[in-house]
């Protein structure tokens, strides 16, 4: 069984690194008006997408609240082909079964066996998602995967730090995101990047519910 806390900060200086790599990946999405930027590239063979995205009005502690709950606030905003299920914990982290139906002819579906972590660096909120360590919860749970493809969920970290107003006042929140994931199985590479690119919208959509419960 992985030692849970020393797994959290290797995954984070993995995305810390992912994430300077990528600076200079190709850009697929950009908006001036929200301090959006999202890249895409494969890294060491994994196809890797990047988001940066500003949000006003939301902070990094609602953030960290909104996470807290991952599993049954995500469940509220996944499309209809995505489910999740709170499996408890393991090494005193929780664990999440997230499955993609691609709803494609001959096209498996994919299952990914998640675990969820978090820690506060300074003024910073980290959260972390990531298959890694987690072999003996695939075999615990092999009923439930079935004849799905186990894909590798190598990184999800999402960074939260204050966002200041030209007053040096905090007014929301500066975050980046690295999506490092391997569906494994036969998809072609054009496929794929589909696939991962469509993790963009996911943080968006996050924003966007806390926002919602404000008002």
């Amino acid at each position: 069984m992985a030692n849970r806390e020393q797994l959290r900060d290797e995954l984070i200086e993995y995305a810390r690194k992912g994430i300077e790599k990528g600076e200079n990946d190709p850009v697929f999405i950009e908006d001036e008006a929200t301090e959006r930027r999202c890249t895409l590239a494969w890294q060491d063979g994994v196809p890797t997408l990047i988001h940066r995205l500003s949000v006003e009005n939301v902070f990094p502690h609602e953030m960290k609240e909104y996470m807290a709950n991952y599993c049954a606030n995500v469940s509220k905003i996944a499309p209809p082909n995505v489910t999740y299920q709170d499996l408890g914990e393991d090494g005193g982290c929780k664990v999440v079964w997230q499955r993609i139906d691609p709803q494609v002819i001959m096209i498996s579906a994919r299952s990914l066996m998640v675990t969820a972590y978090s820690k506060t660096e300074d003024d910073e909120e980290i959260f972390v998602l990531s298959t890694k360590g987690n072999e003996h919860l695939i075999a615990q749970h092999k009923d439930k995967l079935g004849s799905d493809v186990n894909a590798d969920l190598y990184v999800n970290a999402m960074f939260f730090k204050p966002k200041k107003d030209s007053c040096d006042d905090v007014c929301g929140t500066d975050i980046v995101q690295i999506y490092a994931m391997n569906p494994n199985g036969s998809l072609p590479g054009m496929v794929v990047d589909k696939l991962i690119k469509k993790q963009a919208d996911g943080l968006v959509m996050f924003t966007d519910a806390i926002k919602a419960s404000k008002q």
